[in-house]
């Protein structure tokens, strides 16, 4: 794991500096090109394979897409995580939870605000949580900004997945998401670990009228991106 953490910081600060040279971001692009450019389907093989952290995700019903870890930014309850893909599309997520996107086609999610800890951030699935949350949700394209947004959790039950070649028993969560002042609705997704309510799939409309993005994090990662 040790190689993971390395190898993201190292790639992770000349994305960030204005003074990267030419031929370090050409280096990078070779890089996430040749990790996260595999030909869908991906097989556990070909992450096994990868000296980097990576996230499949595929948009509707599309190709999925490996998409790999590129910087980690500490935050409290739990730290976010910067994901890219070979196209250049980043997604930004947060205790499971897509917090924000950037070059995606059909528009981004600007940013989430709230004064409250997301219940994703906070497991959950302990009886103490609070399982409603209020937030402001930005987005683009249009003027869409600070938008007061109200989601409410409900616990599912418990389900067994195939995650690659195994099955997983995760506990389902659904999310209904308000916001009143455009009178629209919608519903997230997410499974959970039972033991440490960590997310491993999602299903998610990072904001109103968006695709639904999926999310699945290989079983090498797991017990990390919560934390």
């Amino acid at each position: 794991m040790a190689r993971h953490w390395i190898k993201v910081i190292s790639i992770s600060y000349c994305l960030l500096l204005n003074g990267c040279s030419q031929t370090s971001k050409d280096a990078i692009d070779t890089i996430v090109a040749s990790v996260a450019g595999k030909s869908p389907p991906i097989s556990l093989k070909e992450i096994e394979a990868t000296p980097y952290a990576a996230l499949i995700a595929h948009l509707n019903d599309n190709a999925e897409a490996l998409m790999i870890l590129t910087w980690i930014e500490p935050s409290t309850p739990a730290k976010t995580y910067k994901w890219l893909s070979a196209d250049k599309e980043m997604l930004a997520t947060k205790a499971g939870r897509i917090v924000k996107t950037i070059n995606l086609k059909a528009g981004n999610l600007s940013a989430i605000i709230s004064e409250q800890d997301d219940p994703l951030s906070l497991n959950i699935l302990l009886p103490d949580v609070k399982r409603t949350w209020s937030y402001k949700l930005s987005w683009s394209p249009g003027y869409h900004r600070q938008y007061s947004a109200t989601s409410r959790f409900s616990i599912l039950g418990k389900e067994t997945i195939t995650h690659f070649e195994r099955a997983l028993e995760l506990v389902h969560i659904s999310e209904n998401v308000s916001l009143s002042e455009i009178d629209f609705q919608y519903t997230n997704h997410f499974w959970l670990i039972p033991s440490s309510g960590e997310v491993v799939k999602s299903q998610q409309h990072p904001y109103p009228g968006a695709d639904t993005i999926n999310l699945l994090l290989p079983h090498f990662f797991m017990g990390s991106t919560n934390g």
